[in-house]
């Protein structure tokens, strides 16, 4: 995340940048950096509905539940577009709930409920919003409550999972997920397109690896991560993106192992370029550790923690196993 965010200060027009970096910190609870993240998508493509959608929910997140302007902005962007989305109508009333227009938000969601399939996952949620509104408008909320559309298979659209406590409901936020994976989907097949039409785009390979990454997809990483190094074998920075993707494709040992020699040897490519390398070094002296291989681990490791400062927690946790190894562990 550290590197996507040094390339994003160097590129900040890059849109799947900002959008992988926004799901990212999501999936990782950090909803206000997620929204920053969103922020900055949105400013480079403002026409997509889907992605105003996501950022407008995304700060509701971040403001524990209540829709800030910045957010009912986004969402009237997605009406102005598409009049039926559940997602924005959700929102929308949520947010004339909160501003004391109680009757206008009872309205709006029972008027969403209405044309709503009986199993799409927000109809749980849309619900307890229409009896909070009633009760607080004494009303009976049986009488109010319409029925909603026959089931279907499959949800019509996107997901309005935000609660008034601020708590998605299980089924909404699992389909929110699935709703950002989708989007984030669509731009990487749609850069895995461009690539094919220009493979020499050594960038483009390595943000796809990274975009692979982080779908969980190690297969397809890797196979992006070769075809940068295909194109630049020369660039430590490459090598160390094809290892790294090496590494995630192997399966999780409870006893550490050696590297697999494929990641090694992208490694040590990586070093002869940029001798200095922290993450080649880092990932070399390890791989000497566990194959018993301690003088030339200290001797990686004694390169890289010449590299910080004592204040810097890398050269605590060197330091650590520096010490270790003289001792003979």
């Amino acid at each position: 995340m550290d590197k996507l965010k040094a390339q994003l200060a160097e590129n900040p027009n890059d849109l799947q940048g900002w959008l992988i970096l926004g799901q990212a910190y999501a999936k990782m609870g950090r909803n206000a950096d997620a929204a920053d993240a969103l922020r900055h998508a949105v400013a480079l493509n403002g026409d997509d509905v889907e992605l105003q959608g996501l950022f407008g929910e995304t700060l509701v997140s971040a403001n524990d539940g209540m829709v800030p302007e910045e957010a009912v902005k986004a969402f009237d962007a997605v009406l102005a577009k598409e009049p039926k989305d559940p997602r924005a109508r959700f929102f929308a009333a949520l947010a004339r709930y909160q501003a004391g227009d109680r009757q206008d938000a009872l309205n709006r969601w029972a008027s969403l409920m209405a044309e709503s399939p009986a199993d799409a996952p927000w109809v749980p949620v849309l619900r307890d919003q229409i009896r909070e509104a009633a009760i607080a408008l004494d009303m009976d909320p049986a009488k109010v409550t319409p029925q909603p559309l026959p089931a279907e298979q499959k949800p019509a659209g996107p997901v309005a999972s935000q609660g008034q406590s601020g708590q998605p409901g299980q089924n909404g936020q699992a389909a929110e997920g699935q709703s950002q994976d989708e989007m984030i989907r669509g731009m990487v097949a749609s850069l895995a397109a461009k690539l094919d039409a220009d493979p020499s785009d050594v960038e483009g390979w390595l943000k796809l690896a990274r975009s692979y990454g982080v779908l969980g997809e190690p297969d397809k990483a890797l196979e992006a991560a070769r075809k940068a190094r295909e194109q630049a074998p020369d660039r430590a920075d490459v090598q160390v993106v094809y290892a790294n993707a090496v590494l995630q494709t192997q399966p999780r040992n409870e006893t550490p192992k050696p590297l697999p020699e494929e990641a090694t040897s992208a490694l040590r490519l990586a070093l002869k370029t940029e001798p200095e390398n922290k993450d080649a070094l880092w990932l070399l002296g390890l791989d000497a550790m566990m194959s018993g291989r301690k003088d030339e681990a200290a001797a990686h490791w004694g390169k890289l923690i010449a590299q910080f400062k004592p204040s810097d927690p890398e050269y605590t946790l060197l330091k650590g196993r520096l010490d270790a190894l003289k001792a003979g562990g």
